[in-house]
């Protein structure tokens, strides 16, 4: 029970004018976020790769789009400390551009996108390297490496790198002083790019723009208003009497990983589970989330049956939304990690999702397999929706989970059976499988 001064510490926090605010922009975030988009259905294909494919295609003027080197020149005219280097390249008349996904340096570091600027005796006459971040940090001394290894291949003729992210930050590890200059670029320069083509073009390639800039604005807008709604919440932090109400909320909001914490407990007392829990692990993702939207279960029985270095069998209680919430929806699915997907193309990705497919007969589908990341979906189930983030959503969850687990264990077994004797396990030699016994698994 909260105490009276606990009680009052709340109504004081939720009467200013700063909450009041940030309870605004939480309902904008919540329906941003729920906002159809065409690209969202198929979010196991939009990566930083994915995204470099996309954009290499638009800025290399060779291919079949029909907008030559639109694209290109007008994503350089948008960014102002870029007017020097423009005006130093020869017309589009005179030139093409063709661009390099996965550009190899000379330490076998990868650019994600390269592209050369090339007249018509097949001369190059510029470069522009564009480094893709979505949601990954730097590596190492990465953009600095990536200057340095552009300008010892292409030494006397101009060259710039593009730092490309949701919200337009700096480079944590460039160099200012290298012959390969570094400027960071925003989503949304490409988004008016997008808009600006789109305008004077019709047909397949309107449409297609049009789906790329409304996926855009989405990523961008909600990146927005998650930075204002951190201000509102560090400026609230800095009174103590809001702090300690702050703190008091966050400890007693109900949350996912309560509810997984709780489910994780009542299938360790479960009796009618088709192996015994002291032989699988539970694990949620991501990890340190309060809001995790996987909840995974390894059977060391089935692992065991499959090279665990290949493939890792699981479980998974799948939410679409990354941050789930009362009204959220938790699919069951058997899904099997396959690591090895780095590094090939979207055609590549499907045929090796058919073959591990085609060795799964269930006899109880219930729903269209929806594959993402490094996942490969092979059966879905039923679904639950949220309703307490308490005893209820347990209790419901709990259910799903071991009717789907009984109604399809010797199914799961038999297709593994099979896919062990597939080439497909000498793909991938040394794929790190999840530790059984790390911080975040139970049990």
């Amino acid at each position: 029970m909260y105490k009276m001064n606990e009680t009052v510490l709340i109504n004081k926090f939720a009467e200013t004018s700063e909450f009041k605010q940030l309870q605004s922009v939480g309902l904008q975030i919540h329906d941003n976020q729920r906002q159809f988009d065409l690209l969202s259905v198929y979010k196991e294909l939009i990566d930083e790769m994915a995204w470099s494919r996309l954009f290499a295609y638009l800025l290399d003027s060779t291919q079949n789009h029909g907008l030559d080197q639109a694209t290109f020149r007008k994503l350089l005219q948008q960014i102002p400390d870029l007017k020097q280097f423009v005006k130093s390249l020869p017309s589009e008349t005179k030139t093409k551009t063709i661009c390099v996904t996965e550009w190899k340096t000379e330490t076998s570091r990868r650019v994600d996108i390269l592209i050369k600027l090339i007249d018509k005796k097949g001369k190059i006459n510029a470069v522009v390297g564009i480094e893709n971040k979505v949601d990954s940090g730097e590596q190492n001394d990465q953009i600095r490496a990536y200057q340095k290894s552009i300008s010892i291949a292409f030494p006397k003729i101009p060259k710039v790198l593009l730092y490309l992210t949701p919200d337009g930050r700096l480079t944590e590890t460039g160099d200012n002083d290298i012959k390969c200059p570094c400027f960071p670029v925003a989503y949304d320069i490409v988004s008016k790019v997008c808009e600006q083509i789109n305008s004077s073009i019709d047909g397949q390639g309107h449409i297609f723009l049009s789906v790329l800039k409304n996926y855009i604005d989405k990523l961008t807008n909600t990146q927005i208003m998650d930075k204002e709604a951190l201000q509102l919440i560090r400026k609230l932090y800095k009174d103590p009497e809001h702090r300690q109400a702050i703190k008091l909320i966050s400890q007693y909001s109900p949350n996912i990983r309560s509810v997984f914490d709780d489910l994780a407990l009542k299938l360790n007392n479960s009796k009618v589970l088709p192996f015994p829990i002291k032989h699988a692990s539970i694990d949620f993702y991501p990890k340190t989330s309060p809001n995790p939207h996987e909840f995974k279960i390894y059977i060391d029985d089935l692992r065991d049956i499959v090279d665990s270095k290949v493939f890792v069998p699981s479980y998974i209680l799948h939410c679409e939304n990354s941050n789930p919430d009362v009204g959220d929806i938790f699919t069951l699915r058997i899904a099997i990690l396959y690591s090895n997907f780095k590094g090939r193309d979207v055609a590549s990705r499907q045929s090796i999702r058919d073959k591990v497919q085609n060795g799964f007969s269930f006899t109880n589908s219930l729903g269209t397999n929806k594959h993402w990341s490094q996942w490969i979906c092979v059966w879905t189930g039923n679904s639950y929706k949220l309703t307490d983030m308490g005893d209820n959503d347990v209790k419901g969850l709990k259910a799903l989970l071991t009717k789907g687990i009984k109604d399809t264990y010797q199914d799961y077994k038999t297709g593994l059976k099979k896919l062990a004797k597939t080439r497909l396990c000498e793909e991938a030699p040394g794929i790190t499988t999840p530790k059984k016994n790390g911080d975040s698994v139970v049990k």
